[in-house]
């Protein structure tokens, strides 16, 4: 299971995203609270005029999307909402407004979570630091409460606390260690040959830890540690067209 965060602005676009049929064989704008709106782009304008009335927050969205490992099956609802709740825990926004939006893509189902970052009542944004850390402790915590697996790379904060004597820059390179750069290359290229369709293709690399993503480039690869990769340098094979 993958949790991809990131928090940012432009709340229309997002909307206009999440709302996309597409680019999703199916779309389910599930739950919102917190708004007068009942839709999307509605509740994200009401959360924008909040930001800039209130405070001086510019990224004032939390956007969070709930990816499960396509070799273990879907999630159940009642799991997305468990895995939703322990986000909001860990990072401070239980009670703040949210919509969700699932999303069937490619014949897999994953989860959408916007927050607005505003405290109306206190008219602040509620900072959220160390999210990538609190992230995977949420993931540890939900895969052991649910029975599921999860790659070693999810269990290398833990070995890192074992280890006190380590250095800062150390505990630094074992916390974003994972496979080399040819690792990568031979996991793309095996993917790519043991797969019958782009989608499948998808499939396997989401399987592996992988998440292709686009950005400012086209395609990039985002592993488990968020670190990422312009996906052409790691496709050496002439007879793949990226």
């Amino acid at each position: 299971m993958i949790l991809f965060a990131n928090q940012r602005s432009l709340g229309q676009d997002l909307a206009t995203r999440l709302q996309s049929e597409h680019d999703n064989e199916y779309m389910e704008a599930a739950a919102l609270r917190g708004s007068n709106a009942d839709d999307l782009h509605g509740a994200f304008a009401e959360w924008e005029v909040q930001a800039k009335s209130l405070t001086k927050c510019q990224n004032y969205i939390f956007s969070l999307s709930v990816n499960p490992d396509p070799a273990q099956g879907d999630l159940t609802r009642d799991q997305y909402f468990d895995n939703i709740h322990r986000t909001e825990d860990k990072l401070g926004l239980a009670g703040l407004p949210r919509a969700i939006v699932f999303h069937i893509k490619d014949g897999r189902e994953h989860c959408h979570v916007v927050w607005p970052r505003i405290d109306t009542e206190n008219k602040k944004a509620v900072q959220i630091t160390f999210d990538y850390d609190k992230l995977m402790m949420v993931t540890r915590e939900f895969a052991r409460y649910h029975g599921l697996e999860l790659p070693d790379g999810y269990y290398k904060d833990r070995e890192r606390q074992k280890n006190k004597q380590l250095s800062l820059y150390e505990q630094h390179q074992q916390r974003t260690a994972g496979p080399t750069e040819e690792e990568r290359m031979e996991q793309v290229i095996d993917a790519w040959r043991a797969s019958d369709s782009a989608q499948a293709f998808v499939q396997t690399l989401a399987a592996q830890g992988y998440m292709l993503a686009t950005g400012k480039r086209h395609y990039v690869l985002v592993d488990i540690h968020g670190q990422m990769n312009a996906f052409p340098k790691l496709v050496d094979d002439k007879s793949i067209r990226t």
